[in-house]
């Protein structure tokens, strides 16, 4: 005659009442068939602090010809230990087999913990999403997920919904926003994890626009106008232009950093507008080499450090500029009534070369302007009027010696 399975679940109420959802413990455990002659098995995974105790436990009388299966869900405040237990007893009073023992759990650091016996074995699943520090989503970008096993989500606080169904009882998931659908115009999506109805901690992403890809990897560099100053730019040119209602944001590091995370150097925000015939220049760079990373993102997002979905270049390099030097030597008239000359020499810097004598200005355009006269190589400026005289010298990008 078949006797009945008899599964017995105990906890303590107030578990429940009192417990945080930050954790969970997902046990499942596998019973084997019996050998013949067992009158009972006990088989018992437990939890303890103090006075708390957490049971699932299982007193199974005979026949159990095949494997049993079964999946019991804990939150974890208050259970710091484990401890297992797998007895058979014959009918005879013999005990067949006997296994206990107990492990240390902290489920802040522990994922799993398996346990056997000579009865069936176990494995303990601790359920709980790590928030990541990135946390910029595209719809093409893969997020994986770990520590779950059933999942939920939800596009801002539109109310949760399963995953699909291929993502459920398992521990990690790897997927796209593509995988799940509806996110035109979201700002934010939501995890959860645990089992059936029963779930855990939350994690978030901000949704963000895909951001266009590089026609070029290597940026066009254009060296700083004058030594030592931040004139220099890089122009990126991209295959696809910005989607409307997005905007660029584009941090510049080093590209060989002398320690970790000291590449970074600054942050800039590029329009929809300013991204114009699918190029960008970013002016104002000083000479050195460097890494621009950018995404897309919506422009009510304030965020200045791009995520794990950024689009990195190659490095380039904006050269540094020869400084201007220049030398001026006084020629005095050799006979009275005669002109004297300063001559002057300049190098380095961008040619032309202009001077400035005297702080002599001109109108241009209706703008008075210092008055500039071009020259190269060595020059000697005729001087008319006696007394002292100032001379000037600039180059192209109107540069003066450091």
């Amino acid at each position: 005659m078949n006797k009945k399975l008899l599964v017995f679940l105990f906890f303590l109420t107030s578990l429940f009442v009192q417990g945080q959802n930050e954790y969970g413990l997902l046990i499942r455990s596998t019973m084997n068939s019996k050998t013949p002659g067992t009158m009972t098995t006990r088989y018992t995974i437990e939890g303890r602090k103090t006075e708390v105790l957490v049971f699932s436990t299982r007193n199974i009388q005979p026949l159990i010809s095949q494997e049993m299966v079964q999946y019991d869900f804990f939150y974890t405040k208050d259970i710091n230990e484990l401890y297992f237990l797998a007895l058979e007893q014959k009918t005879n009073g013999q005990v067949n087999c006997s296994k206990e023992y107990t492990i240390p759990y902290n489920p802040a650091v522990s994922t799993q913990e398996n346990f056997g016996g000579c009865v069936g074995n176990s494995v303990a699943w601790t359920i709980h999403l790590k928030q990541p520090s990135s946390n910029n989503l595209c719809a093409d970008d893969v997020v994986t997920l770990t520590n779950g096993w059933d999942w939920q989500y939800q596009y801002d606080a539109t109310g949760w919904k399963p995953m699909p169904s291929q993502f459920q009882g398992k521990r990690s998931i790897t997927f796209s926003l593509k995988d799940i659908g509806g996110y035109d115009g979201k700002s934010q999506i939501f995890f959860q994890a645990g089992y059936k109805t029963q779930f855990t901690n939350t994690v978030f992403y901000s949704i963000i626009g895909c951001s266009p890809e590089l026609e070029e990897k290597k940026p066009t560099a254009i060296a700083v106008e004058c030594s030592n100053t931040p004139t220099g730019s890089a122009t990126l040119k991209f295959k696809t232009g910005l989607k409307a209602g997005n905007k660029l944001l584009l941090n510049l590091f080093h590209a060989n950093p002398v320690a970790p995370d000291t590449g970074f150097i600054t942050s800039i925000y590029a329009s929809e507008n300013e991204v114009s015939n699918k190029t960008y220049t970013w002016k104002g760079i000083a000479a050195g080499t460097y890494k621009i990373k950018y995404q897309a993102q919506s422009t009510s997002d304030s965020g200045e450090k791009v995520g794990l979905s950024a689009i990195v270049t190659d490095p380039f390099t904006i050269d540094e500029k020869t400084p201007l030097t220049f030398w001026a030597t006084a020629i005095p008239p050799e006979c009275s009534g005669n002109r004297g000359f300063i001559e002057i020499h300049a190098a380095g810097g961008t040619t032309p070369y202009y001077y400035i004598l005297d702080n002599q200005t001109e109108v241009i355009n209706g703008q008075t302007v210092p008055k500039k006269n071009e020259f190269s190589g060595t020059h000697q400026i005729p001087i008319t009027l006696d007394g002292g005289h100032t001379v000037k010298i600039v180059d192209k990008f109107n540069c003066e010696e450091q």
